[in-house]
């Protein structure tokens, strides 16, 4: 008997432990578009050398970074539900949209307007 009201004790104990032990928060879900991204095709008109830089994307915000005619520029970016995007604050505005797997963009400065196509990498 007094071994039988031990153990009730001990597991009533540990219920009360366990209920007012913190919970884990549940990791948030993935964005459809997270994952690491590389252009595929650049056209720029007039045409000059702009290279693009592989991105990853975590969550619903990116950096595109690039380099016109050996200068570094990059534009941050905040991708709305429907995968659209536009920075129009950058020194070259930047807009364009997501879709499944492919990403195109349009990035648009004094100089030259250029489109682009990104692929998201199967790895």
């Amino acid at each position: 008997m007094k071994l039988e009201i031990s153990i009730l004790a001990g597991c009533s104990a540990l219920l009360v432990a366990t209920a007012a032990w913190p919970q884990a928060k549940p990791a948030a879900p993935k964005s459809p578009f997270e994952g690491k991204w590389s252009a595929q095709s650049v056209q720029c008109t007039p045409a000059g050398n702009t290279r693009f830089s592989p991105m990853t994307i975590r969550g619903t915000k990116f950096t595109i970074k690039y380099t016109r005619d050996g200068r570094s520029l990059a534009c941050d970016l905040n991708i709305a539900a429907d995968g659209s995007f536009d920075n129009k604050t950058c020194e070259a505005p930047t807009s364009g949209k997501f879709s499944g797997d492919n990403l195109n963009l349009t990035v648009q400065s004094q100089e030259r307007i250029c489109k682009v196509a990104f692929t998201r990498d199967k790895t």
